[in-house]
């Protein structure tokens, strides 16, 4: 097809299979060594992803194993998983069942691990896109907080990130269908945007040290290592980023990993030389203490998306859930109700933890069902008008 073809391969690999290396010579590739680290598969897999960020007008990266950037893991692993229904079916030939004491398979360049049993995954591009831009502070301070960091107006919501040196960004996100508000990733637009932003505009005032950045894509992803309660593998754990994570607008991603963590601390306590005692409980304690913070900032986010939508349709958003008006209401107007909240949104606790206290649920069935006023800004139609 005209196209060069280079191959990175550890020196050690190379000199251990030749052949492969001189038949690979010979159908025209160039097979260039890794020389750091072992010298193997995951050194040649470096230097090739390093070529590949360093030239990415003009190169492609590809690979065959489980290893680098989507889709290539999913890729190989939905490949190998014809592993795993072939072995079901002769478990059911053979046994009357599909569920094996145990599999064996290798890790390694083949992968075939992979596919032995694949395990449960929901994933779903969350819907939003993100434009931000990045500033550092011309007197050495930061921005006046006079909002909170994650604000929802009309058609966008904003997300302001204090940093480190006296510098911070400003995130405007849209839904990624909105075809108007594209427009957002040029800087004079985006500045023309944030400044009908009273609470925010401020934010703006620094000095800019990047263009627009965008970032669309973002995917709520939930692994479950486990099937029908049985696990798929044991002495294997997936934690934090690795078994979940979702649009990271509410910042809590680290927090949800840190207590992930520390239940992985507490099963490794009491089932490290069970193999199979530790997988059932490892899925256990996940579902039941680190899951639910998943489950309700999807569902948060389907919300926010859901108004994003009817707004860009030109309809009348659907109305708030009628208790979490309440439960906000209690939170401005008492301390112990919105210390709660704040135990809730900062991963203190689970919701249904604060909701069985006596003295929360009293505080939230006494408040008024009251909307707070709109922070201000300018509605679809006035946005519109303005980035046009």
């Amino acid at each position: 097809m005209g196209m060069e073809c280079v191959v990175y391969m550890g020196k050690v690999d190379m000199e251990r299979q030749r052949p492969n290396v001189e038949r690979m010579r010979i159908l025209g590739a160039r097979v260039e060594p890794a020389l750091s680290g072992s010298m193997t598969l995951k050194d040649a897999t470096n230097e090739a992803m390093r070529h590949w960020i360093n030239n990415p007008t003009d190169t492609h990266y590809i690979i065959g194993s489980v290893v680098g950037p989507h889709p290539y893991p999913d890729m190989v692993a939905r490949f190998q998983s014809v592993i795993s229904e072939e072995m079901r079916k002769q478990l059911i030939t053979l046994q009357g069942n599909p569920y094996p004491d145990y599999v064996i398979a290798c890790v390694g360049g083949g992968s075939n691990a992979a596919g032995a049993r694949r395990p449960v995954e929901e994933r779903a591009d969350c819907g939003f896109v993100y434009y931000a831009r990045h500033f550092r502070s011309r007197s050495g301070e930061q921005p006046a907080v006079l909002h909170n960091f994650l604000q929802s107006y009309d058609s966008l919501s904003a997300i302001t990130l204090p940093a480190d040196n006296g510098t911070w960004s400003v995130v405007l996100t849209t839904s990624s269908r909105d075809k108007a508000l594209r427009v957002l990733r040029e800087p004079d637009r985006w500045h023309a945007a944030l400044a009908r932003y009273p609470l925010i505009a401020h934010w703006a005032d620094g000095e800019p040290i990047s263009g627009v950045d965008v970032m669309a894509g973002i995917e709520d992803r939930y692994r479950r290592l486990a099937i029908d309660g049985q696990p798929v593998a044991s002495g294997v754990v997936a934690v934090g980023d690795a078994w979940a994570c979702t649009n990271p607008s509410a910042g809590r991603g680290l927090s949800v990993g840190l207590i992930h963590a520390q239940q992985l601390r507490n099963v490794v306590r009491e089932h490290l030389r069970d193999h199979a005692g530790f997988a059932h409980t490892w899925h256990e304690h996940t579902e039941r203490h680190v899951a639910p913070f998943y489950r309700h900032q999807v569902a948060a986010d389907l919300t926010r998306f859901a108004e994003m939508t009817a707004l860009r349709n030109g309809q009348r958003p659907a109305p708030p859930d009628p208790l979490m008006v309440k439960v906000a209401s209690a939170a401005r107007q008492h301390a112990d109700a919105f210390r709660a909240v704040l135990e809730i949104a900062f991963c203190l606790a689970l919701p249904q933890e604060v909701f069985q206290r006596p003295a929360f649920r009293e505080l939230v069935e006494r408040a008024p069902a009251e909307l707070p006023p709109p922070a201000p800004g300018p509605d679809r139609d006035q946005l519109l008008s303005l980035l046009s």
